[in-house]
């Protein structure tokens, strides 16, 4: 059975398309997009205030409805990145890049299809992925998102470990690119 969104379902049941709903509630039509895929962690309080005055529903009964849908889609989209411990085993080493953009491009999906299926936001995928000296280590709304979609936690600690050499070779690489050459310098006694 699919998961089903309790904001998508009001929705549909009251015949308003995304826009009426994002135009009443005083947000982007965007932003009720993302809602019904289930990318926000925490829905915007705009549209749970906007659904809870205005459908007969408690914000309770909504927020558990939504987080029901996250893990249930979650859940549904399995192990969508196949064996995550295998992946020295498959051909991954730091030189080869990001192990999360690794595991990804192998099962052909872009930031936006794994973010939709895990029930994450965008931005998560894409930060870890682009800000690998910054971020230090597996976020953890993608570790509890991998978690629900089937993952242990061993196999979360070897993309954690995959992640942690990738970004060694990053802060590595980064300061060899920033070290003074000796070569052609004139010393003078």
């Amino acid at each position: 059975m699919e998961a089903v969104n309790p904001f998508k379902d009001l929705r549909n049941q009251a015949g308003l398309s995304q826009y009426e709903v994002a135009k009443r509630a005083n947000v982007s039509k965007h932003a009720v997009l993302r809602l019904e895929q289930g990318m926000y962690p925490d829905p915007l309080p705009t549209l749970v205030s906007y659904f809870v005055h205005n459908f007969d529903i408690s914000k309770v009964a909504l927020l558990q409805q939504y987080e029901a849908f996250q893990v249930k889609t979650r859940a549904d989209s399995g192990r969508l990145l196949g064996n995550i411990e295998s992946l020295h085993a498959q051909g991954w080493t730091p030189a080869v890049g990001h192990p999360l953009v690794w595991l990804r491009t192998t099962r052909n999906l872009n930031p936006t299809e794994l973010a939709k299926r895990l029930c994450i936001s965008q931005t998560v995928v894409v930060y870890f992925e682009q800000r690998s000296i910054s971020q230090r280590s597996v976020p953890e709304q993608l570790r509890g998102a991998l978690k629900d979609a089937g993952y242990r936690d061993h196999e979360l600690d070897a993309l954690a470990a995959a992640y942690r050499s990738y970004r060694e070779a990053q802060i590595a690489k980064q300061h060899a690119s920033t070290a003074p050459s000796s070569v052609g310098t004139v010393h003078v006694a």
